[in-house]
């Protein structure tokens, strides 16, 4: 049953990811900086849930002149697989 599950789980990324490239060839081009962030976010959020990873964070980032918020200390968030 492992290896069906294993399977399935691999198709889910997969077409996830085509997806995410599909949105980026045809939806990117036609919007701003700020509804493109929303959708790396989206597709950050949903490929971490696909791959059951939660992610927590033990510290307060300052983002004080970041470009992003999100991209600001990556290195100190932790994963733990469910």
């Amino acid at each position: 049953m492992a290896p069906l599950i294993g399977a399935w789980r691999l198709l889910r990324v997969l077409l996830h990811v085509l997806h995410a490239a599909a949105i980026c060839a045809f939806v990117f081009p036609i919007v701003g900086p700020e509804a493109r962030r929303g959708r790396v976010g989206w597709f950050a959020q949903r490929m971490l849930r696909l791959l059951s990873i939660e992610l927590t964070s033990h510290v307060a980032l300052e983002t004080r002149g970041a470009a992003s918020p999100r991209r600001v200390g990556w290195p100190l968030v932790m994963w733990r697989a469910r």
